[in-house]
Order: structure tokens, then sequence, then C-alpha cells
């Protein structure tokens, strides 16, 4: 028998549980950069961690022209691994976010236009957190 994922994790109080939760708040703050910047373009922000049973959405938000749009935050803390980030988002996650997308047509109860997005957050010119890209439906066909 396969031992469970939670079995794998490391101890509390050890090196991997301190590099996980360093991880994560990164992750957090990377979304909370994001929604901002998203915000101050004229977004507006309409859920964080949009959860159904097939996956997660870091932000749920609507463009100016209205349309919904789910946006996948990539949060590196190296700088330069912009294109690593975006990367990242596979064909498992591209299927998940397509799958999220259709649900929140759904939970609209309307037909509704809806993108996804990938916004990349990492270390920028001055080694503080930014905003270093914005890629417009970078899934296609949500």
């Amino acid at each position: 028998s396969r031992p469970s994922p939670r079995s794998a994790a490391a101890p509390r109080g050890s090196p991997g549980s301190a590099r996980q939760a360093r991880r994560t708040a990164h992750g957090r703050d990377g979304e909370a950069l994001a929604a901002a910047w998203l915000a101050a373009k004229g977004y507006r922000i309409l859920e964080r961690n949009y959860r159904r049973p097939w996956g997660e959405a870091d932000i749920v938000a609507e463009d100016p022209r209205g349309t919904r749009v789910i946006v996948e935050v990539r949060s590196r803390a190296e700088a330069g691994s912009n294109l690593a980030a975006l990367e990242s988002i596979d064909g498992r996650k591209q299927h998940q976010l397509r799958r999220l997308a259709r649900g929140l047509v759904a939970d609209a109860g309307e037909e509704i236009d809806v993108r996804i997005d990938v916004i990349t957050v990492g270390a920028g010119g001055s080694g503080r957190p930014e905003v270093l890209s914005h890629v417009v439906n970078a899934v296609e066909d949500a």
C-alpha cells in the first residue's frame, strides 16, 4: 500500500515544515499583491480562493468590460523565474482551471463571458515583490 501524502509531510518543527510555512505565506502575499494590482487596474475582486470540489482559483474578478476572470497567481521567490512560473501550469492544472470556469458560469445562473489569466509575482528590480506579468487569456477555451 502507498503511503498517504500526509505521511510524507515533514513533522512539526522540522526544517521542511518551516520551509512549507514560508512557501504558503509567500503564496498568500503574492495573491494579495496580485489582487491589489488588479483592483488598481480597474478590476473588481469578486472572490479570493474560489473553491469547488475539483479545485481552487486564487482570484475571481471582473474586468473593466464586465468579463469574469479566473486568475491563477504564480509566486516565485527567485528573480528571473517568470518563465518557470508560467511553465508550472501543466495540463492537469489547465484542465482544473477550465473546469472551474465552467463552474463559475453554472454558479452565475446566466450566460457570462469567462477567461483565465495568469499573474506572476516575484522579486522585481528592487528585490521587493511585484507583479512581473499578467497574461490575459493564458488558458484558452475556458
